[in-house]
């Protein structure tokens, strides 16, 4: 087996297993939603986590339309059931549910369904937090729960995380700079859908937000026009809402349109 070391950056493995292309949907769900001992394995100064059902996403229509950056990555989780990654600004911790024989190289086995990749100082940081039994970050862990209700991959951010991002991935910056928190999720039903939320602090940041979210939009449309006329028509259609200091938004096609806007933001 592989190893799962985050070797290809913070882009390639939260499109891997959340999404870089939204910000969204503001669903009440159990805390369930994430496995528990996943969740234990949070070590403090979390900025943001980002998960997957990955059983659900392997029997989607949606699976082999993924970038190939995020197929590589989850190569080596053939025998995981979720994953949850984690990023505190500088280093990324990898924790996949499952059934381990052994571990891969550079990770940790945490008893035979616990895998933990990332630096040596992360995972003893994530298997001390797991022995305290004290739940860490705990806003941003009912912020990912609420994303992960219903969605097979979600990303949770607190709001101004700059993000080590390049190409059109980098404009998701800018768009984040106003939230103070900011989640996303992929749906896979009849079809995929992207939902967006971001919490602002007041109205006035909730409509700057969205005026660059729909300029975000707008122009790369645009910039699809002559090449991928079906992918800017999927942008065009987007939905975007705000209702006070809350900027909602969805971006809902076929699995191979969602498959080809991932792989836009992936490059």
């Amino acid at each position: 087996m592989p190893s799962i070391r985050p070797q290809i950056g913070i882009k390639a493995a939260v499109l891997a297993s959340a999404l870089l292309a939204g910000v969204v949907s503001c669903r009440h769900g159990p805390p369930s939603a994430i496995p528990t001992d996943l969740v234990s394995c949070i070590p403090p100064g979390a900025l943001a986590l980002a998960g997957a059902n990955l059983d659900a996403l392997r029997a989607s229509s949606l699976f082999p339309h993924l970038p190939a950056s995020a197929l590589d990555f989850l190569k080596p989780l053939e025998g995981a059931s979720h994953l949850l990654t984690v990023f505190n600004g500088a280093d990324i911790l990898l924790a996949a549910r499952g059934h381990f024989r052994e571990a891969a190289p550079g990770a940790t086995l945490a008893g035979s369904d616990l895998m933990l990749s990332g630096s040596p100082a992360l995972i003893q940081a994530a298997l001390a937090q797991r022995r305290s039994g004290v739940p860490a970050s705990k806003d941003l862990v009912v912020q990912a729960s609420n994303a992960a209700a219903g969605h097979a991959l979600w990303i949770v951010t607190r709001g101004s995380v700059p993000f080590p991002l390049s190409g059109d991935a980098a404009n998701l910056n800018r768009l984040l700079r106003n939230a103070q928190f900011a989640t996303a999720g992929l749906r896979i039903e009849a079809r995929a859908q992207i939902d967006f939320t971001a919490q602002c602090a007041a109205p006035d940041t909730a409509r700057e937000l969205e005026e660059t979210l729909r300029a975000f939009l707008s122009l790369s449309a645009a910039g699809l026009a002559r090449r991928q006329p079906e992918l800017a028509a999927v942008l065009r259609a987007a939905n975007v809402q705000r209702d006070g200091g809350i900027v909602r938004a969805s971006i809902a096609a076929q699995a191979d349109s969602i498959g080809e806007l991932l792989d836009l933001f992936a490059r």
